[in-house]
């Protein structure tokens, strides 16, 4: 398998429109985009059995002579055996004129890793209203984790509060990031592709080096349209149930008062909210 290094991922909080922008360039001819993928916790699960290797392996060294020169990975091995694993599941059955990615929305956690593995590696990070996101985050909860993450979950005030310091957290790690690597980061809002579904989406496309007609870029915002992901609905038609539950900006308008909406008044809270015109 060619070690490919023009590999892009899609990053940004829970219910802030991955899953969307996923199926917007899969609706592209020429690129390809993975997703739900789970890197974090493989690269912390691939380091953990690095480090139960070499205990075993040094207590055997100890143990008899003839383990003498048993070999010991490295720290440096690490990003190497991680970086292939990633390289062997997002580019598989990829043509080599392709483009291809993954969905791995909590990639900024890791961000030294990646940049360190991929520094040709592009990302693509999509910024949504935090009230909006808790709202969605919490009908989620509800109706897809666990009974036992269920028990944990609380009012919506406590996923308020939750996403508030997430969604701060990220956007101070990729504000920090884009300093660094300017031209290797694209940043957009949910409400502006929601606004212009077709030219925000060839401007990804143009900054992934792909180019379609308009036409072709039209078909791919209908293919990822919210009324055929959910089965027909249009948006701002409700079902509390579905994946795609409404589809809608400013949803937090309706559900939130007065004293969920303070949560989102902390100080860096509010000067990220700001920023990015949510204030």
């Amino acid at each position: 398998m060619p070690a490919r290094e023009d590999i892009f991922f899609v990053v940004g909080e829970m219910k802030s429109g991955t899953t969307w922008l996923m199926h917007l360039l899969n609706a592209c001819d020429g690129v390809t985009c993975r997703g739900e993928d789970q890197f974090g916790i493989l690269a912390k699960g691939m380091a953990d059995l690095l480090n139960q290797y070499n205990q075993l392996t040094a207590q055997e060294r100890d143990r008899y002579p003839s383990a003498a020169n048993a070999c010991l990975f490295s720290q440096d091995d690490l990003p190497v055996l991680v970086k292939t694993a990633v390289q062997r599941t997002v580019f598989r059955d990829v043509p080599d004129d392709q483009i291809a990615g993954s969905k791995f929305r909590s990639l900024f956690e890791h961000i030294d890793l990646f940049r360190g593995m991929f520094p040709a590696g592009k990302f693509i990070h999509i910024v949504r209203d935090p009230r909006d996101i808790a709202i969605s985050y919490h009908h989620f909860s509800e109706n897809f984790m666990t009974e036992a993450v269920r028990g944990q979950l609380g009012s919506l005030a406590d996923s308020a509060k939750g996403i508030a310091q997430s969604w701060t957290r990220t956007l101070t790690i990729v504000q920090r990031e884009k300093e660094k690597n300017p031209e290797g980061i694209f940043e957009l809002r949910y409400e502006d592709l929601k606004t212009d579904t077709a030219g925000k989406l060839s401007e990804i496309l143009s900054f992934l080096g792909a180019s379609l007609p308009d036409r072709a870029v039209a078909d791919a915002v209908e293919e990822a349209s919210f009324s055929k992901l959910s089965g027909g609905r249009r948006a701002g038609d409700e079902d509390t149930k579905s994946f795609y539950r409404k589809g809608v900006v400013g949803d937090w308008r309706e559900k939130m008062d007065g004293a969920i909406l303070e949560i989102f008044e902390n100080e860096d809270t509010k000067r990220l909210m700001t920023e990015w015109g949510y204030a």
